[in-house]
């Protein structure tokens, strides 16, 4: 899964140096604009097209512009951790109301969980190590909470992360937060950008790798300061690569990236000349950056569809059974994973179980629902600002002794 995720991080990059062509109309950068855009729909139709019959690319797309969903993560750690995890989230963005839900559950049983949902301003907590009890906040009375009482830092909170207990958004606008957040890094980029036209559908890019690396620093403190679950794991996942991209960029005075474009304009090929960086969509799917490498191609078979490939040292095959929708992935290390997609709603929703040998995990499953769940208020909440320090410590006190029988 993390393998995965460094894959569509590595994909992000790419596409990043392109955001700031948008406003260039001059040729050839409209050109190399325009294919570098063109990426994020290749690699999305290819997926689609592997997955038949679930229609993930409109699922993408809803997420990406409205943002309403309902995701459930769920991990059997196995003989070895003897724990189960599960994570819910529910994004009602749309809604008048704007409802955000999160819970994380923990244990066998479950006995530990922790619970947040937000309606407006009104923020409701439920902590199983804490107390029996369902805890609201006022988001707009935070920074009093947080200066008068120790119940806010010891419920985990930062009051300086971004986007706490804010109402959800969409991808689109996280996307437009970014940018703004990173416009002077991406202006200085775009002043020092070349692009030369080689040949027919081939163009040249020279970047100074500074600039660049700005741009990346500025982007990965922005998804690191985001309370959003799934930024927190790709600022986690980027940083693994970030580190060996410093590396490299820091020991170039250039940077020069070659771009090779199809009749229509979108991109067929990207690379440098010493093959650190490329990404091919010709005749295989690959991508390369420093000290990481994901190919993929796709076998012919009539009933399934079939990828084989190789990421960082470990050969890979996987097939997707279209008529029974089942999944199988297995590598030359002994990884297996057996899987099978269940509640299908093209276009819409799905669920996905799978068992896995050769690891430690037992099992991995997950739902994704673009109409999100239901969430509903809590009854009798206790208020926190309302309480003051002793009667805080008495309710969390009160927790320990019972975890203590």
């Amino acid at each position: 899964m993390m393998k995965t995720k460094r894959i569509l991080i590595g994909l992000a990059l790419i596409i990043a140096i392109a955001f700031g062509f948008y406003k260039f109309n001059t040729y050839p950068k409209k050109i190399v604009a325009n294919a570098l855009y063109s990426v994020e729909t290749r690699a999305v139709d290819q997926i689609d097209n592997y997955f038949e019959g679930l229609e993930l690319s409109e699922i993408y797309y809803d997420l990406k512009t409205e943002g309403n969903m309902t995701f459930s993560l769920f991990i059997d750690k196995g003989i070895f951790y003897k724990e189960r995890w599960q994570y819910i989230n529910t994004n009602d963005v749309l809604n008048k109301s704007k409802y955000l839900y999160k819970r994380y559950n923990r244990g066998n049983n479950y006995k530990t969980f922790r619970e947040e949902s937000v309606i407006n301003n009104e923020v409701y907590i439920e902590d199983s190590n804490f107390s029996p009890y369902v805890f609201y906040i006022d988001s707009n009375t935070l920074n009093s909470l947080y200066k008068n009482s120790t119940a806010f830092r010891e419920l985990g909170y930062n009051i300086n992360k971004q986007d706490l207990f804010k109402a959800p958004k969409s991808f689109s606008d996280y996307n437009n937060e970014l940018k703004k957040c990173v416009k002077d890094e991406y202006t200085d980029v775009l002043h020092s950008i070349k692009v030369r036209k080689v040949s027919n559908y081939k163009y040249k890019i020279t970047l100074e790798p500074d600039k660049l690396k700005n741009l990346i620093d500025k982007t990965f403190e922005f998804y690191k300061t985001r309370d959003n679950f799934s930024y927190e794991k790709i600022a986690k996942a980027f940083d693994i690569i970030k580190k060996k991209l410093d590396r490299d960029l820091e020991n170039r005075d250039e940077l020069e990236i070659y771009i090779i474009t199809d009749e229509d304009g979108k991109l067929v090929k990207l690379y440098s000349l010493d093959k650190l960086y490329f990404l091919d969509f010709k005749d295989k799917f690959e991508i390369t950056l420093p000290d990481f490498q994901f190919r993929i191609s796709k076998e012919k078979n009539d009933h399934y569809n079939t990828f084989y490939g190789h990421i960082n040292g470990r050969n890979f095959r996987m097939s997707y059974y279209p008529l029974n929708q089942k999944f199988i992935y297995h590598d030359d290390k002994n990884l297996r994973i057996d899987g099978e997609f269940t509640d299908v709603y093209r276009g819409r929703s799905f669920k996905f179980d799978s068992k896995l040998k050769g690891t430690l995990l037992n099992e991995v499953a997950f739902r994704i629902n673009t109409n999100p769940d239901k969430i509903e208020r809590k009854s009798d909440a206790i208020e926190v600002l309302k309480l003051n320090q002793a009667q805080w410590n008495e309710l969390k006190n009160k927790r320990m002794m019972e975890n203590e029988k």
